[in-house]
């Protein structure tokens, strides 16, 4: 009986270890995801606020660079930047969210935030 008890106790750690496991990399996920799309949104409400922000490339790289490091977004890493925008460009539910998003920007600023 004591085995039994034993054996059934290492199981419960397991599955609960991995069910821990599981969610963590979920939330990380869910967390990256949120975080892009609200970035783009607010970069896309500055942009509207500022046409011509393109045409200034020092100060369009920093109102990018403080608008994704806001997001804890790793805008020093290109790498994982890339890997990150991979992930998404082409990700048509995430376009319409971003865009939907990005119609309720005033001043500048949006309105309304992503939340999954």
């Amino acid at each position: 009986m004591k085995k039994f008890v034993i054996a059934a106790i290492v199981v419960i750690i397991i599955i609960v270890a991995i069910f821990g496991i599981k969610s963590c990399f979920f939330d990380t996920d869910e967390k990256e995801q949120n975080a892009f799309i609200n970035a783009n949104i607010e970069f896309n409400c500055v942009l509207f606020a500022d046409p011509a922000l393109p045409d200034k490339p020092g100060l369009f790289k920093q109102k990018l660079t403080e608008i994704y490091q806001s997001y804890s977004l790793p805008v020093d890493d290109n790498e994982k930047m890339m890997t990150i925008l991979k992930k998404y460009q082409n990700n048509t539910e995430i376009t319409k969210i971003i865009t939907s998003f990005t119609g309720k920007c005033k001043d500048g600023k949006a309105t309304e935030l992503y939340s999954n």
